[in-house]
């Protein structure tokens, strides 16, 4: 076994980028109240359930259960971030709602604040929200006291804010036609532009990693920007998707992206400047938002519902969410054995279900375990 074991890690360091495995993904859950947006926190969901804020238990993913519901804001939640005993939600026309959730089996609205524009996207950092407004840009609204946010800065952007993310002292603004605009906000209260990166369609959504930017570039799919210069960001990588890239989610060296008629897109990141394809899974109805919590993500599919999947590697034989040792001494117990289609696939160990454990099996073992070991 030793022997064995030995020439296994050989053929790792041989094999390792011989072959590129899809990842699965598996539809676990459901919730089939519309759902516009949503967030997760701990084990909570937080939806945007057309103008009311819905609250899901989701410690078992796979079971999602109601706790609670808001009265209606009239207007649809596009936009969720949690703090504490307060929910935040950027509500189209209505602009800021602050949510009351000491008692989440009755979430409240104690207060609002009117953008001007048309809110879709909102983050949180320290004591204030940025919000994305449509064509009013950037607003950052001080929510040091929850039951009174004022708002303490703007700034226009060139497009049509969409989305947003803050990293350090700047905030990163999907900005529609005018692509990633990169804003200056150590002064809150007078934030001001630094750059602007154009990108080949609409952009709508943005998330940051390490010094990159990954932007969900509706009929462009996923663009890749180096923001290491935040006044000078520039394009690194794309690809382009099959439907409409609306939303972006990160978990490790994987992008989630939100894809609407074409649902939920998976792609590894691992190399920012050549993005490569892994999986897709069509959804129901239009993937318009989502969130990822590990290897489960969360799904806003619009008149469908919340759809919650699990996304893993095929090697992941156990599992336990890792390509491991463990996998590893499972792929050897098999090893060389022949006609796996009888045998429930050689106890999934035959990875590409060609009959045999080979070689072949062990590149795409190599390739996953390589994948999963990557840091968040």
């Amino acid at each position: 076994m030793r022997r064995k074991f030995a020439f296994a890690l050989l053929l790792l360091s041989i094999c390792a980028h011989a072959a590129f495995a899809n990842m699965h993904i598996r539809l676990i859950g459901r919730w089939s109240g519309e759902t516009f947006s949503v967030t997760v926190a701990g084990n909570r969901a937080y939806l945007g359930n057309g103008s009311f804020l819905a609250i899901l238990d989701i410690s078992d993913p796979a079971n999602p259960v109601l706790i609670g519901r808001s009265p209606p804001l009239f207007n649809t939640i596009l936009g969720i971030a949690v703090s504490g005993n307060y929910a935040y939600l950027a509500a189209e026309h209505r602009g800021l709602w602050v949510m009351d959730l000491s008692d989440p089996s009755f979430p409240l609205p104690v207060a609002q604040f009117d953008t001007y524009g048309y809110a879709t996207d909102i983050t949180l950092c320290g004591n204030y929200a940025f919000i994305a407004d449509d064509t009013e840009g950037l607003q950052i609204i001080d929510i040091s006291n929850p039951l009174s946010p004022f708002r303490t800065g703007f700034c226009d952007t060139c497009g049509r804010a969409g989305g947003l993310a803050v990293c350090g002292n700047n905030a990163f603004v999907a900005d529609g036609c005018s692509g990633l605009q990169s804003i200056d906000i150590t002064n809150p209260a007078s934030p001001c532009r630094l750059g602007c990166c154009t990108t080949c369609s609409w952009a709508l959504s943005v998330a940051i990693k390490d010094s990159f930017a990954y932007v969900a570039d509706f009929a462009s799919g996923l663009q890749v920007m180096d923001i290491s210069n935040p006044a000078s960001p520039s394009i690194t990588g794309s690809l382009d998707t099959a439907g409409w890239a609306n939303d972006i989610a990160i978990t490790g060296s994987l992008a989630c992206l939100a894809d609407g008629n074409c649902g939920l897109q998976i792609i590894n990141i691992s190399n920012p400047s050549q993005p490569q394809y892994i999986a897709d899974h069509n959804t129901i109805a239009y993937a318009a938002k989502l969130d990822v919590s590990d290897r489960i993500v969360y799904v806003a599919d619009e008149l469908a519902g919340l759809l919650i999947y699990e996304i893993s590697w095929p090697a992941d034989l156990e599992p336990d969410g890792d390509v491991d040792n463990a996998d590893l001494q499972l792929l050897l117990a098999h090893w060389l054995q022949q006609d796996c289609a009888s045998t429930n696939n050689c106890s999934g160990t035959d990875l590409n279900k060609n009959g045999s454990v080979n070689f072949l099996d062990f590149a795409i073992f190599a390739k996953d375990h390589i994948d999963s070991a990557l840091p968040n």
